[in-house]
């Protein structure tokens, strides 16, 4: 069984080309809006099983489960823990988790030992949930 991660999963962007390379596509996205939208368009793969989405935002504390997320006003579509400008954003407190612990529920969940793919792209916090999963050796 091929399991893909998409860490930022954004509007979906990436998610149909993931759902026909693997079994399961697990994304995590942070921005509560976008994920309303993912719901409703891949409402199928959700329903069948294929696609597991998840409203979080990943950082590399497993001691904090809530954390300041930032934004875009007007457009909705960029998002960031750290934004540049924090005027040009609303704050929102998101639940949050730790990476490498929500990958290894996963990879528990369907027992599978291999990850085929992790794709993260989460706006200035790459750095952290990277630096997670090689601490936890999760390649």
């Amino acid at each position: 069984m091929k399991i893909i991660f998409d860490i930022g999963a954004n509007q979906g962007q990436n998610l149909n080309y993931f759902l026909e390379k693997a079994d399961v596509v697990i994304a995590f996205e942070a921005n509560s809006n976008l994920v309303l939208k993912i719901k409703q368009k891949f409402k199928e793969f959700i329903d069948n099983g294929k696609l597991v989405v998840e409203n979080i935002a990943l950082i590399d504390d497993e001691n904090i489960d809530k954390i300041n997320f930032y934004v875009k006003k007007g457009k909705g579509i960029t998002s960031t823990l750290f934004p540049d400008n924090p005027d040009e954003f609303e704050k929102q407190e998101v639940k949050c988790g730790n990476a490498s612990l929500l990958i290894k529920k996963y990879l528990e969940i369907y027992k599978i030992s291999e990850i085929e793919y992790i794709k993260i792209d989460i706006e200035g916090a790459d750095h952290l949930v990277l630096n997670d999963l090689l601490k936890n050796n999760i390649l």
